[in-house]
């Protein structure tokens, strides 16, 4: 594929800061590329997977007290135009499976009989961070979040240009909870 300096610089810049994932999207486009050329349309959309990942990420780190680290990750996705609600809805996604995990227990359960139940389908590579975050919350301070992250994602949806703005302050927010 030819491509000019401008579609290459957007490209470089659409690229994740984490190496282990720009080896995936290279392993990708090496498969892709021995079945068919791609075209840079193609090229993009591969790479944008990859935010996906990162709003994953953001919901974690946060959730986990990494505030700099969801914040850094945050101002990655700004610029490559991913939708604040999609970080917010994922973020919110997060908290209810740890709401769950709080529920279960309440119910005597051991926090690895809780990440290993079928029923909450927590991917292997979560389950960890999934015992970290429980052991850092509680459930008075998550349900304390959910109002404020659906009064956020309101605030995003009428006023699109500040809606990075509301981000950052619900991280904060989520970070605060966390920490007090």
């Amino acid at each position: 594929i030819t491509l000019s300096q401008e579609e290459l610089n957007f490209l470089i810049y659409k690229f994740s800061k984490n190496y282990k994932i720009n080896e995936n999207i290279f392993k990708k486009i090496e498969l892709i590329l021995s079945y068919k050329k791609l075209s840079f349309n193609e090229l993009i959309d591969l790479i944008d997977d990859n935010n996906d990942q990162n709003v994953f990420e953001i919901a974690n780190v946060i959730l986990d007290g990494k505030y700099t680290e969801a914040i850094l990750k945050l101002n990655n996705l700004q610029k490559s135009g991913v939708s604040s609600v999609a970080i917010i809805r994922t973020l919110i996604s997060k908290m209810k499976l740890l709401e769950s995990c709080f529920e279960l227990k309440e119910n005597g359960l051991s926090n690895e009989d809780i990440v290993n139940k079928r029923e909450l389908n927590i991917f292997y590579k979560d389950k960890l961070n999934i015992i970290s975050m429980m052991k850092k919350w509680d459930l008075s301070k998550l349900k304390l979040c959910f109002s404020y992250m659906y009064d956020i994602e309101i605030k995003c949806k009428l006023f699109k240009e500040n809606e990075f703005h509301f981000l950052n302050q619900a991280l904060l927010y989520v970070y605060f909870q966390l920490r007090n």
